[in-house]
């Protein structure tokens, strides 16, 4: 398997969706764990994938991936597929943390991005969005990863006060999310032979282009070693089964 240099902007745009500048960050950290040296493809299951960005990022490494949302991916994200040329990579299903589709030691990886805050254990009823569930879902990732297999991902963490005002304030109280801490995050993930969390981001930094965007990426790195972890919003993390 061949590691891709650095996407350019518009694939970023593609891969990310959102945040750009900052959430980008976690391509670079998981890389780190991907090995690079096999003869077969790895087997790559993305979980609560919509439009199948993280899909495309693994597929034009040349991994065979499962893309996966819990009604399935969105049209857009075959659309997105077809446009990189990488369809005859990646598969559909229909698929949840909370009872994935396939047996155990199924993958070489399994990756999601902003997906496990949102996990519910009961699909209609918010109040099942608790800790307990989303350790759940994530013993399920475990389940069907491969012996040395990884699990990385990139969750919504709780922030600082001003992180929860603001959210509060433009969702009027009706997150539908559940911000963790990095200790928490990092307790989801305890049952993992090694694991490691990286908090990051307090401004945001748009989608990284242009010269205030990249003046603001640059404030987010300082920011992100100065600041505590409890004061970051975004949990970047790689666990090896």
């Amino acid at each position: 398997m061949v590691l891709p240099d650095t996407p350019q902007p518009a694939l970023l745009r593609d891969i990310i969706e959102w945040d750009v500048g900052n959430w980008a960050r976690c391509l670079p950290y998981w890389r780190e764990w991907i090995p690079s040296n096999g003869v077969e493809p790895l087997r790559v299951l993305a979980v609560g994938e919509r439009n199948g960005g993280m899909s495309l990022w693994f597929a034009r490494m040349g991994c065979r991936v499962v893309c996966t949302d819990v009604d399935g991916p969105t049209p857009l994200a075959k659309e997105i597929h077809q446009r990189h040329g990488v369809t005859d990579r990646i598969e559909y299903a229909a698929a949840s943390l909370m009872g994935l589709p396939y047996e155990a030691d199924s993958f070489d990886i399994v990756a999601c991005k902003s997906v496990i805050g949102g996990v519910k254990g009961i699909r209609k009823v918010r109040s099942s969005r608790t800790l307990e569930n989303h350790g759940l879902a994530v013993e399920e990732a475990r389940r069907v990863l491969r012996p040395g297999g990884l699990f990385l991902g990139a969750e919504n963490l709780r922030g600082n006060v001003l992180h929860q005002w603001v959210r509060l304030r433009r969702h009027r109280g009706n997150l539908g999310w559940r911000h963790m801490s990095p200790v928490e995050l990092d307790w989801l993930l305890r049952e993992f032979s090694e694991r490691e969390v990286k908090p990051f981001g307090f401004i945001g930094a748009g989608n990284g282009e242009g010269r205030w965007n990249r003046w603001r990426g640059k404030m987010e790195e300082w920011l992100s070693r100065c600041l505590p972890r409890d004061w970051l919003y975004i949990g970047f993390f790689r666990a090896r089964k």
